[in-house]
């Protein structure tokens, strides 16, 4: 049992580098960011729902104050796969992909504002080189910046 444990993590590096190709074949044949956003978090749910039903039903019991930060979060989430859809279509691949560990800094940014978790030297220097990460990616430094289109919905 324990093998799967070393194969998830690559599994899962797998499916998410194919995300951006799959993206951008489902919206080439048809389906818009917000259909192909809706599908993949029903399947999503669904698996996930009947697996906690199969394993621990109590994990379904959530207070009052969780379903707010439950509610946040999804909100994020969402906007974050919807935006991340969207750039695989206007953008190269490399650039949508490096653009989503952006994800981070913003974490940091709500959890201090939500939680009022710290931001201690750790957190300021890795947001640092993350958005000295995106800069450099995007050539902007350079003047040679990719041709990145408007977001188009």
């Amino acid at each position: 049992m324990k093998k799967i444990f070393v194969i998830l993590p690559i599994l899962a590096g797998i499916l998410f580098g194919s995300c951006g190709i799959s993206v951008r074949i489902l919206t080439q044949n048809g389906l818009d960011s917000a259909t192909l956003l809706f599908s993949r978090f029903s399947v999503s749910i669904i698996i996930m729902l009947i697996v906690i039903l199969a394993t621990d039903k109590n994990l379904l019991k959530i207070s009052f104050d969780e379903l707010k930060i439950i509610v946040i979060a999804a909100i994020n989430i969402l906007a974050l796969n919807l935006c991340y859809n969207i750039s695989t279509n206007t953008n190269p691949l490399s650039l949508a992909a490096v653009l989503l560990s952006f994800a981070p800094v913003l974490v940091i940014i709500f959890a201090y504002i939500t939680f009022r978790e710290k931001i201690n030297r750790v957190k300021i220097i890795s947001m640092i080189l993350i958005i000295l990460g995106c800069v450099l990616t995007t050539r902007i430094l350079e003047g040679n910046v990719f041709n990145i289109s408007p977001i188009e919905f």
